[in-house]
């Protein structure tokens, strides 16, 4: 079996696993010349060749991709494998399986355009924004709809988004006749590059004086969003089509809203659940008694102490923490603290020295 079509990239290469760098990208330029498509036209497998090497490079060049193909091969970047659990966007690898994207490496290797040239589009997607909100718990608990105003990049109102100034139309680039790519002789190699006079356009325009040619310029919006009951701090909410203008009337850009929880005076938050101390005397805690707190949203809830109870005891409520962002609620832990009662008079000193006498003395008096 040819080496190019082994499962294993280093095999391809022709390089061992511990094959740094360097060693990787120079194994790359060398078989990159010598089966590249434009030095063997006609040559199917030349070009299967080129493919499968490229692929090869594109994985064990980038130190997390090889990194996951060393510990579970092609499988990790196979949809829901162990790249796209690390955060690898999995959309990347498209490039990888059906050869686009050689033109770029031919690019950063050799400094000139791969023979599969693309024509750039005119319309571009625009820009994410990012925004840092800050809410209360309460809001957390809740959810909370709001608005801020943000700078971005709105379309242009003159031209329509188009670019193009108002009374002109497109025309066919003179220099590349529409295709958006002219060839540049690079020795024996003629290689294919975006066309300089139109930028791979494949026509040219007036551009429109208000955004200069793209369709957009720099202003402030006011965006509303929703953020969702049961958030925590360090969550981040996308809201699609809310980011930057694109250019030339592109698709607009997504908003990601950071949202930072303020800490609450009272409650502490722990996942879903709510944890609060409630301080307690003595004759409370060995008979026992009730009290009301006011938890998140003004809502009552009664806390019955049994007789009896200790120090430390935590009391388990189900259902009154901070709402779930699929459902439910989480739970209000209530743990008790027996509050030191100070100085004593005569009369409760006496009261307490007659009760020490009756309770039962422990057992055991030392511990772990």
């Amino acid at each position: 079996m040819s080496p190019y079509d082994s499962d294993d990239l280093y095999e391809r290469l022709g390089l061992s696993k511990e094959a740094n760098e360097k060693e990787i990208k120079r194994a790359y330029r060398k078989g990159a010349r010598k089966h590249h498509p434009d030095v063997n036209p006609g040559d199917a497998d030349a070009e299967r060749r080129f493919k499968s090497i490229s692929q090869a490079y594109q994985i064990l060049s980038d130190p997390k991709k090889r990194e996951l193909y060393d510990r579970h091969g092609m499988a990790a970047f196979q949809p829901g494998g162990p790249a796209q659990a690390e955060g690898v966007n999995i959309s990347d690898f498209e490039s990888i399986f059906s050869n686009l994207g050689l033109d770029d490496i031919m690019e950063s290797l050799f400094g000139m355009g791969g023979g599969r040239g693309r024509t750039r589009s005119e319309a571009q997607r625009g820009e994410d924004l990012a925004l840092r909100v800050t809410i209360s718990l309460e809001d957390a608990h809740t959810g909370l709809e709001d608005e801020k105003l943000i700078e971005t990049h709105l379309p242009c109102q003159h031209c329509s988004a188009s670019g193009i100034k108002v009374g002109t139309t497109p025309r066919t680039c003179a220099r590349c006749q529409g295709s958006g790519q002219v060839g540049i002789q690079r020795g024996f190699l003629v290689m294919q590059s975006a066309c300089p006079q139109c930028r791979g356009a494949g026509r040219e325009i007036d551009p429109c004086p208000q955004c200069r040619g793209e369709g957009r310029r720099r202003g402030r919006s006011r965006v509303a969003f929703k953020i969702p009951r049961g958030i925590r701090s360090g969550q981040r909410v996308r809201f699609t089509g809310k980011g930057c203008a694109g250019l030339r009337g592109g698709a607009k850009g997504d908003l990601y809203l950071h949202v930072k929880v303020n800490p609450h005076p009272l409650f502490e938050r722990s996942g879903e659940d709510l944890l609060v101390q409630l301080q307690l005397t003595l004759t409370e805690l060995l008979l026992g008694t009730k009290e009301d707190l006011v938890s998140l949203g003004g809502e009552k809830v009664t806390i019955t102490v049994p007789a009896g109870s200790n120090d430390g005891e935590i009391i388990h409520i189900r259902q009154k923490g901070v709402a779930r962002r699929q459902g439910g609620r989480g739970d209000l832990l209530v743990r008790l603290k027996a509050a030191q009662p100070g100085r004593l008079g005569r009369v409760a000193k006496g009261l307490l020295q007659k009760l020490d006498k009756i309770l039962p003395r422990p057992k055991i008096r030392f511990g772990k």
